[in-house]
């Protein structure tokens, strides 16, 4: 949870005060509108560390997915070695066959 996050809470707990206050409602809304606020602000607290956590496992995943990606980028260098490796073995083989045919 960020401030903003906070500020949008409080926010919104004083307006519904202040909805209570301005429909003359029973003034023993208060302190429970007051707890509820407190208990709804303590569970989404709760449920950002919980996130926070799961995005620490999601930064190792993408570290991972990094690596992975250098490895791969690694194995396409390694492929286009081969292919021009290929390319100039049937080059060979193509101009030897020409030396070998009579004519």
């Amino acid at each position: 949870m960020d401030a903003v996050d906070l500020a949008i809470h409080i926010g919104v707990t004083f307006c519904m005060m202040g909805f209570v206050g301005v429909n003359n409602g029973p003034e023993g809304l208060f302190p429970v509108i007051m707890m509820g606020s407190m208990l709804l602000l303590a569970v989404r607290r709760k449920m950002a560390l919980r996130r926070g956590i799961d995005r620490g496992s999601e930064t190792d995943r993408l570290a991972e997915v990094e690596e992975r990606l250098h490895y791969v980028e690694g194995l396409q260098d390694r492929v286009i070695e081969l292919e021009e490796r290929l390319d100039f073995a049937e080059r060979m083989l193509a101009q030897n066959q020409k030396e070998r045919l009579p004519g």
